[in-house]
């Protein structure tokens, strides 16, 4: 689940540098699991197995390497295409054969501070939680989460933009909240 924090860049940048990790970690467990199935599958080759049970040979030639990629500052960089990448195994560089950009539907809480430090920020705040939610995927999980004093879950894990957008209409400053 991922959360998002109006007005704390310092947040954004923390999770830029995690990211970064996350996607070399992915990267390495990649290249591992190939290499463990090339072992399996020489292993058991040549092998007389016990009487009933049969032995499957599958050669693999694709492998899947998710990507991420974000600048110095932790900003993601969209829109590359095939031509920026190069791949290498073992110093050799391979043929990249399938190239595909997703959107993978995620689960995301909007933390909207309400309190009364927003006071003019609140506009812009609005208008950044409106914005990422017109970039969500249908198959998105979306809750909302306001605060001030106290944390209050407003909506509970959702795939209806729509429904986050009508919550987010009410949410104001404890000066500007009519009751």
């Amino acid at each position: 689940m991922a959360l998002i924090f109006v007005d704390s860049t310092h947040f954004l940048r923390m999770i830029g540098r995690n990211l970064a990790w996350v996607v070399l970690v992915y990267a390495c467990l990649a290249v591992l699991g190939f290499a463990i199935a090339q072992n399996v599958n020489s292993s058991i080759e040549g092998q007389e197995l016990p009487y009933g049970l049969t032995s499957t040979h599958v050669d693999s030639n694709l492998v899947l390497i998710p990507v991420t990629v974000v600048d110095h500052d932790g900003r993601f960089i969209t829109g590359l295409d095939r031509e920026r990448f190069r791949l290498y195994d073992d110093k050799v560089e391979q043929t990249i054969t399938h190239f595909a950009m997703e959107d993978a539907p995620v689960s995301v809480a909007v933390v909207f501070d309400a309190s009364a430090s927003m006071g003019r920020k609140i506009l812009q705040a609005h208008e950044a939680v409106s914005a990422f939610l017109n970039t969500a995927n249908p198959d998105d999980e979306l809750l909302l989460v306001q605060f001030s004093d106290q944390a209050n879950l407003l909506l509970g894990l959702t795939k209806t933009v729509e429904e986050v957008r009508e919550r987010m209409m009410y949410l104001r400053p404890p000066e500007e909240q009519r009751y």
